[in-house]
Protein backbone atom coordinates (compact mmCIF):
# COMPACT_ATOMS: atom_id res chain seq x y z
CA UNK A 1 0.00 0.00 0.00
CA UNK A 2 2.87 2.38 0.69
CA UNK A 3 3.98 2.10 -2.92
CA UNK A 4 0.53 3.19 -4.15
CA UNK A 5 0.55 6.09 -1.68
CA UNK A 6 3.98 7.19 -2.86
CA UNK A 7 2.88 7.01 -6.51
CA UNK A 8 -0.11 9.24 -5.74
CA UNK A 9 1.83 11.73 -3.66
CA UNK A 10 4.78 12.01 -6.04
CA UNK A 11 2.56 12.51 -9.07
CA UNK A 12 0.34 15.02 -7.27
CA UNK A 13 3.47 17.00 -6.41
CA UNK A 14 4.65 16.88 -10.02
CA UNK A 15 1.23 17.99 -11.31
CA UNK A 16 0.70 20.73 -8.71
CA UNK A 17 1.06 24.41 -9.64
CA UNK A 18 4.43 25.79 -8.59
CA UNK A 19 5.08 29.33 -7.46
CA UNK A 20 6.75 29.18 -4.07
CA UNK A 21 6.74 25.40 -3.65
CA UNK A 22 4.47 25.51 -0.61
CA UNK A 23 1.67 23.56 -2.27
CA UNK A 24 3.97 20.80 -3.47
CA UNK A 25 5.64 20.37 -0.10
CA UNK A 26 2.31 20.35 1.74
CA UNK A 27 0.79 17.37 -0.11
CA UNK A 28 0.59 14.31 2.12
CA UNK A 29 -1.63 11.33 2.91
CA UNK A 30 -3.57 9.87 5.80
CA UNK A 31 -5.79 6.88 6.39
CA UNK A 32 -9.51 7.53 6.68
CA UNK A 33 -10.42 7.47 10.39
CA UNK A 34 -13.49 5.28 9.91
CA UNK A 35 -12.39 2.97 7.12
CA UNK A 36 -8.68 2.33 7.58
CA UNK A 37 -8.27 0.92 4.06
CA UNK A 38 -9.08 4.27 2.42
CA UNK A 39 -6.12 6.57 1.79
CA UNK A 40 -6.71 10.30 1.52
CA UNK A 41 -4.15 12.40 -0.36
CA UNK A 42 -4.56 16.12 0.30
CA UNK A 43 -2.98 19.42 1.26
CA UNK A 44 -3.87 21.47 4.36
CA UNK A 45 -3.19 24.79 2.61
CA UNK A 46 -6.30 26.98 2.28
CA UNK A 47 -5.86 27.52 -1.45
CA UNK A 48 -5.08 23.90 -2.37
CA UNK A 49 -8.70 22.98 -3.05
CA UNK A 50 -9.17 26.07 -5.17
CA UNK A 51 -6.06 25.25 -7.22
CA UNK A 52 -7.44 21.77 -7.85
CA UNK A 53 -10.50 23.19 -9.61
CA UNK A 54 -9.48 26.68 -10.69
CA UNK A 55 -6.24 28.14 -12.02
CA UNK A 56 -6.51 30.98 -14.51
CA UNK A 57 -2.78 31.61 -14.82
CA UNK A 58 -1.85 27.96 -15.50
CA UNK A 59 -5.01 26.05 -16.48
CA UNK A 60 -2.98 22.96 -17.45
CA UNK A 61 -2.12 22.57 -13.73
CA UNK A 62 -5.75 22.18 -12.65
CA UNK A 63 -6.88 18.81 -11.31
CA UNK A 64 -3.39 17.97 -10.05
CA UNK A 65 -4.74 15.51 -7.45
CA UNK A 66 -7.23 13.90 -9.82
CA UNK A 67 -4.62 13.46 -12.56
CA UNK A 68 -2.20 11.91 -10.06
CA UNK A 69 -4.80 9.21 -9.49
CA UNK A 70 -6.38 8.82 -12.91
CA UNK A 71 -3.11 8.58 -14.85
CA UNK A 72 -1.88 5.72 -12.67
CA UNK A 73 -5.01 3.63 -12.01
CA UNK A 74 -3.57 0.34 -13.40
CA UNK A 75 -0.33 0.72 -11.44
CA UNK A 76 -2.19 1.55 -8.22
CA UNK A 77 -4.62 -1.36 -8.66
CA UNK A 78 -1.78 -3.80 -9.29
CA UNK A 79 0.08 -2.56 -6.21
CA UNK A 80 -2.99 -2.96 -4.03
CA UNK A 81 -3.74 -6.44 -5.39
CA UNK A 82 -0.14 -7.54 -4.86
CA UNK A 83 -0.06 -6.31 -1.28
CA UNK A 84 -3.42 -7.96 -0.51
CA UNK A 85 -2.23 -11.25 -2.01
CA UNK A 86 0.89 -11.12 0.17
CA UNK A 87 -1.19 -10.48 3.28
CA UNK A 88 -3.51 -13.41 2.51
CA UNK A 89 -0.66 -15.91 2.16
Amino acid sequence: MRVAQNVLINNAKINAPYLSGDLRTSIWWQFDKIQQWIVIVWSPLPYSRRREYENYKHPQRRYYLWRAYSEHIPEIKQTILTSLAEKLK
